[in-house]
């Protein structure tokens, strides 16, 4: 965690949650890409997009189950996250998991109604 204190600095300040970086990627993508669950609960308080995409069209979500991270995925159903996105190529975030084994992330994702 102590990688991301820079981030509550950065809402202390107010600054805008959805910047992106080089990969078009804004924090949300990339807290949930690895599992940052206590980020993933303030960002969208301090206006972070929730549907935000990076340049291939993956959310926060979809970065969330390809990795596996299945406490992210419930915080990111939780805050409103669409599992029924598809990014450009037309996956979703429970092709992800299940693409990469992810067991436990796509019975979660099943379970908020995601579907083939």
């Amino acid at each position: 965690m102590k990688g991301w204190l820079w981030v509550a600095g950065l809402l202390a300040a107010r600054a805008d949650p959805n910047v992106v970086d080089r990969h078009g990627q804004t924090a949300l993508i990339s807290a949930a890409h690895g599992g940052h669950v206590e980020i993933l609960r303030e960002l969208p308080g301090a206006g972070a997009a929730i549907e935000a995409a990076d340049r291939e069209g993956n959310t926060a979500l979809c970065n969330a189950a390809c990795t596996g991270k299945t406490q992210a995925v419930r915080v990111l159903l939780e805050a409103g996250a669409s599992h029924e996105r598809r990014t450009k190529s037309g996956r979703t975030a429970l092709t992800f998991a299940e693409s990469r084994g992810h067991a436990e992330t796509a019975a979660v994702l099943r379970a908020a109604g995601a579907g083939p």
